[in-house]
C-alpha cells in the first residue's frame, strides 16, 4: 500500500514539473519488479543521468532534486496554474488528515500561501513548506486539512 503512495506521490512531482523539463528529458517508469515496486529513471536525449527503485529511502526527495537540475531555468520560476495549484490543494486533502476544527489552521511563518479563487464564492488556500504542500483550508466550509 505504502507503495501505491509513492507511486501516486512521484507522478505527482513529475507532473508538475514536466512543464519545465528541457525538452530532450524523458522520466519514465523504467521496470517494474516482481513485487510491484517502480523502477524510475530520467534520461536526456537518451543518456541516463538518474534512477532510483521507488522503495528506497530517499527516493521521493531525490526524485525533485533530479527534475530540478533538468528544468531550464527561465522556467523554474513560471506561477502555477489554477488546475496545478488545484491539484496541490486536492493532494493535501488527498494524503492528510482534517483538523477538526473550524478555526484557521496553524501555519509555520516559512510556508508560501497559494490562493485559489473559483467560479463561485469560494477560495480555496494551499501552504507550500519546504517545497511540499503540507496545509490546506476551504473558506466557504472552514475545514482544514494538514500532512
Amino acid at each position: 500500500m505504502s507503495n501505491v503512495n509513492i507511486f501516486t506521490q512521484a507522478q505527482n512531482l513529475i507532473n508538475f514539473y514536466k512543464p519545465t523539463l528541457k525538452p530532450d528529458v524523458v522520466v519514465a517508469v523504467e521496470s517494474i519488479d516482481r513485487y510491484g515496486s517502480e523502477h524510475f529513471e530520467i534520461r536526456e536525449n537518451g543518456r541516463l543521468i538518474w534512477r532510483a527503485w521507488a522503495y528506497e529511502k530517499s527516493f521521493l526527495f531525490d526524485l525533485e532534486t533530479n527534475l530540478k537540475q533538468q528544468q531550464i531555468a527561465e522556467l523554474a520560476c513560471i506561477p502555477l496554474t489554477t488546475d496545478q495549484a488545484m491539484d496541490l490543494y486536492n493532494y493535501v486533502v488527498s494524503n492528510g488528515k482534517g483538523t477538526g476544527s473550524c478555526a484557521a489552521p496553524e501555519v509555520p511563518k516559512n510556508a508560501e500561501e497559494i490562493n485559489i479563487l473559483t467560479d463561485g464564492m469560494d477560495v480555496y488556500t494551499v501552504w507550500i513548506i519546504d517545497g511540499w504542500p503540507t496545509i490546506a483550508s476551504e473558506e466557504l466550509s472552514m475545514c482544514s486539512w494538514s500532512i
